[in-house]
């Protein structure tokens, strides 16, 4: 679905409906596909993620309880309603409405709008025999966690955000070695082959421990906003990720350290340590 067609969809509901405030069609990765949210929360990026990890929560919650399938979450608050319900397996509806509307009237635009959604998806599916795809790259992925890092340096300081993105990729580090054990190489395979998988390197070079990275993703967006690969809160999360791995796999502990990086025509390598 192209942004021009979501943002129709969600006007005609608008324009013959009087309870939606605000509405949005979202990503389950959090990509903003269409939203008239701004009036709320100026940044489409920092929203869009909000209610991707509001939706996650909720999805995650329902999995947990094993109370039958995930059918909507609603959020009351002291001005209005909020409601996320999902669409499909790749994007979900968010919509706004005041208290002087029932949370049921807000439920039933919101079923509208998800039905016209899938009703345009059978038609395009129809057409050209293509399922559709909303998944983000990982240069859209590295942009988004870019302004979120740009936000939390805001609040905390570029040491407090630099501490949250390097615990947040220890964390997934962490995550991505759990059930795995073994020596060093091994743990190795396992950053080389996430990074590369998820197209966030075009190639790892490792020796003893030395590591040449190149097509960084992550250097890449922070050239185009001028800033130098390194010392970013961002290339501390890709630091944390490979502790965490290591930790993980191995039972020991490393410090992950940025030696240099060129830009060149290619794009970008880095040299890593540890």
């Amino acid at each position: 679905m192209t942004t021009d067609i979501a943002s129709r969809l969600i006007a005609d509901l608008t324009k013959t409906s009087d309870v939606i405030e605000a509405a949005a069609i979202i990503s389950t990765d959090g990509l903003s596909i269409s939203s008239t949210f701004s009036a709320f929360i100026p940044d489409e990026d920092i929203s869009s993620a909000l209610n991707a990890a509001l939706f996650s929560v909720g999805l995650r919650t329902s999995e947990e309880l094993t109370r039958g399938q995930f059918e909507s979450i609603l959020l009351e608050t002291g001005l209005g309603y909020a409601l996320l319900l999902p669409v499909n397996a790749d994007m979900f509806a968010a919509l706004l409405t005041s208290k002087t509307h029932a949370p049921e009237e807000l439920f039933a635009n919101a079923q509208q709008l998800a039905e016209k959604i899938r009703q345009h998806e059978q038609t395009e599916q129809a057409q050209t025999g293509k399922q559709p795809n909303y998944t983000m790259t990982a240069y859209d992925l590295t942009s988004l966690l870019a302004d979120l890092a740009e936000q939390i340096e805001v609040l905390f300081g570029k040491r407090g955000a630099t501490s949250v993105f390097r615990y947040a990729g220890k964390q997934m580090g962490k995550r991505l070695g759990k059930g795995t054990s073994g020596d060093v190489e091994i743990a190795r395979d396992l950053v080389t082959n996430f990074f590369r998988s998820k197209g966030f390197m075009d190639s790892i070079g490792i020796e003893e421990n030395r590591a040449e990275l190149t097509g960084c993703q992550i250097g890449l967006v922070l050239r185009e906003r001028g800033v130098m690969a390194g010392n970013h809160p961002l290339c501390h999360f890709g630091f944390g990720l490979i502790e965490g791995v290591n930790e993980s796999v191995t039972g020991k502990k490393i410090i992950t350290l940025h030696v240099s990086s060129e830009y060149h025509e290619e794009g970008i390598t880095c040299h890593e340590t540890w």
